[in-house]
């Protein structure tokens, strides 16, 4: 991943290509952290990072 500074909630979803009311819903319900910058959303890179661990699913291996 790019090392940014800050992504914006657009750059987010461009990035992962899902909607930007997908991202804000994930903002919103505390899924991935964020600063609040006036009216601006921004979202650090470890916050990403942290998300997308909690996100990982580990492939279920068959039973010989």
């Amino acid at each position: 991943m790019e090392e940014k500074e800050f992504y914006t909630v657009k750059e987010l979803a461009k990035k992962f290509g899902v909607v930007e009311l997908t991202i804000r819903k994930f903002l919103e319900s505390g899924d991935i952290s964020y600063y609040q910058i006036g009216r601006q959303k921004r979202i650090a890179p470890k916050d990403i990072e942290n998300y997308l661990k909690q996100q990982r699913r580990e492939r279920k291996q068959k039973k010989a």
